[in-house]
């Protein structure tokens, strides 16, 4: 494998390694000696069939059901849920074992072949944004990647001095709490993730509005103009991260 990634580098060429299988089932649960995977990997993608679903857990649609079993709570032979699947998935040592640290985690939904089938995956995707870098919902069959959700990092910008308004405005009263921690509530509810919180001026009082909600980033040179805080809450969002909103 080695003398193989070297080549891969030589020419430029991506390569593709089948870390598993899944004989010809939608579902499967790792075995203990899977996935071989070489630690120079820099992206994993695991594959789950959504044909599975709403399926009986058994041999029929499932390699290895009683080890799926074991990974997602559920009893032999009971209908696959969304939620056993999100389990398995994310599971250390289901869907994320044996995954290189440094390599970026991809979860495809394949079999998507219907809308209903499409709007379940869409319901999955949170929940699977917690162990994966990406989620994609996709139909080989119709030959289409229908969507690709990815982590998007939100940045509140709130360093300012509100010299002109006298006050600091990011702590002025709106519907019961400060304007900060009301935007920085709105920014998690949305489904952002991280969220960053600029600080400049008032660090103090801004850290303790929003109430441990958020990650707070200062920046030093906050009186330089804005865009020095949107540069210091650039700098905070994680490389793997998709996007960004301010």
């Amino acid at each position: 494998m080695e003398k193989i990634r070297k080549l891969a580098e030589r020419w430029n060429c991506p390569v593709l390694i089948e870390a598993d299988g899944s004989r010809q089932r939608p579902l499967k649960a790792p075995a203990d000696h899977e996935p071989v995977i070489p630690g120079f990997v820099d992206t994993v993608v695991v594959m789950a069939g959504l044909a599975g679903l709403g399926m009986p857990l058994d041999a029929e649609w499932v390699h290895r059901p009683e080890r799926f079993s074991e990974l997602s709570g559920l009893g032999l032979g009971i209908p696959v849920s969304g939620s056993a699947l999100g389990e398995v998935l994310t599971h250390p040592a289901g869907g994320l074992k044996g995954i290189p640290n440094n390599a970026r985690r991809v979860v495809m939904l394949n079999q998507a072949d219907s809308i209903a089938l499409q709007s379940h995956a869409r319901g999955m995707v949170d929940g699977l944004l917690a162990g994966f870098h990406a989620v994609g919902i996709a139909s080989l069959k119709q030959g289409e990647v229908f969507a690709m959700h990815e982590r998007i990092a939100g940045v509140v910008l709130a360093a300012g001095g509100s010299k002109r308004l006298g006050q600091p405005k990011q702590l002025l009263n709106w519907h019961g709490k400060p304007f900060v921690k009301h935007v920085t509530d709105m920014a998690l509810e949305a489904g952002l993730s991280p969220v960053f919180v600029v600080t400049g001026a008032f660090k103090d009082e801004v850290g303790e509005a929003v109430d441990g909600e958020g990650v707070l980033a200062h920046n030093p040179q906050w009186e330089e103009g804005q865009s020095t805080s949107v540069q210091r809450g650039l700098e905070e969002i994680p490389k793997e991260t998709g996007g960004s909103r301010f």
